[in-house]
C-alpha cells in the first residue's frame, strides 16, 4: 500500500465581526497571557471574557503526561487560578498543527488529542473540543520556551463553548486564525472514500466568514493520486468548523498536511 501526501492551503478572505481582546499587544512583541471568551451557558468560563497577563499574576508552563503541556496561572491572592492541559494522541510527538476531536486530557482515547481547561474552582468531567498549536519551541533542557495555542472546549459535550488563547513568550498575534485538520482515507480496488478535511476558525463571528482553499502537491500528484480541489467554504455566524472532501485515485492513503493563516 502506497502513502501519498498533499497539502490543503486555506486563506481567510472575509472575517467581519471576529472579536479579538482589547488588551492585545503589537504582534511584534512577545506576550505571555491567557485570553478566555466564554459563551453564555459554558460552565467553566461562566459567559465571561477574561484576559490575564504577567502583570496580573504568575505563569508556569511545564511538560506533562504523554508529551503534553500544562499552563498554570494564579493571581497573588489566588482570586483567580487556571489550569490548561493540551496533548497529542498517545505516543505521538507534540508539534505545531490542528488537533481535532480532542477529549478530556489524561483520560482521552489513545487515538485522540487531549484538552482540559479549568479554573476558579470549575472543571469538567468530560471535554470535547479542538485546538491549534501555532508555536511550540522547547529549550535545550526540555522545558517549554515559547508556546501559542488557540482552543475551543465544550464542557460535558454541551453546545456552549469556551474559546481561548494561550501565549507564552510568543509573538504570535491574537488574531482569528484558519486551520486545516489532518485527514486520512483509503482508496482500494472497489468503492471509494473521499478524504474529509475539517477547516476551523479560532474565534466565533457575528457574521459570515469565507475561506478560499485549494489542494497542492506533496508527495502525491494531482490527476494521478488525487483530484485537484478548489473552492470557498463559508462559516455562518457563530459557526467555527466546516468540512470539505477531496477524492483520491488508485490505492493510496491520503494525508492532509496542516496549514494555517491569519485573517486579512
Amino acid at each position: 500500500m502506497k502513502t501519498r501526501t498533499i497539502a490543503l492551503i486555506g486563506a481567510l478572505l472575509v472575517a467581519a465581526g471576529l472579536a479579538a481582546p482589547a488588551q492585545e499587544e503589537s504582534p511584534a512583541v512577545a506576550q505571555t497571557l491567557i485570553y478566555l471568551n466564554s459563551q453564555p451557558g459554558d460552565w467553566v468560563g461562566q459567559g465571561q471574557q477574561l484576559t490575564f497577563t504577567s502583570a496580573d499574576g504568575t505563569f508556569t508552563v511545564q511538560g506533562t503526561y504523554n508529551n503534553g503541556v500544562q499552563i498554570n496561572f494564579n493571581t497573588p491572592n489566588y482570586s483567580h487560578f487556571w489550569f490548561l492541559d493540551f496533548g497529542p494522541p498517545t505516543a505521538l510527538k507534540f508539534t505545531k498543527g490542528e488537533y481535532e476531536g480532542a477529549q478530556r486530557f489524561a483520560f482521552h482515547s489513545p487515538t485522540r488529542p487531549g484538552i482540559d481547561v479549568s479554573g476558579d474552582g470549575r472543571g469538567c468531567n468530560t471535554d470535547a473540543g479542538r485546538f491549534l498549536v501555532s508555536e511550540l519551541v522547547f529549550a535545550q533542557d526540555g522545558t517549554v520556551f515559547r508556546l501559542a495555542i488557540d482552543f475551543q472546549q465544550h464542557c460535558e459535550g454541551a453546545p456552549p463553548a469556551l474559546y481561548g488563547s494561550v501565549r507564552y513568550n510568543s509573538a504570535v498575534p491574537l488574531s482569528p486564525r484558519v486551520s486545516v485538520g489532518n485527514a486520512t482515507t483509503l482508496k482500494g480496488n472497489s468503492g471509494s472514500s473521499d478524504a474529509i478535511v475539517t477547516l476551523a476558525v479560532s474565534m466565533p463571528s457575528a457574521s459570515a466568514v469565507s475561506v478560499q482553499y485549494s489542494t497542492q502537491d506533496g508527495s502525491g500528484h494531482q490527476g494521478i493520486d488525487y483530484t485537484p480541489t478548489t473552492g470557498t467554504v463559508t462559516f455562518g455566524p457563530q459557526v467555527t468548523s466546516q468540512t470539505i472532501s477531496v477524492p483520491p485515485f488508485s490505492e493510496i492513503v491520503w494525508l492532509a498536511a496542516t496549514r494555517s493563516s491569519t485573517s486579512s
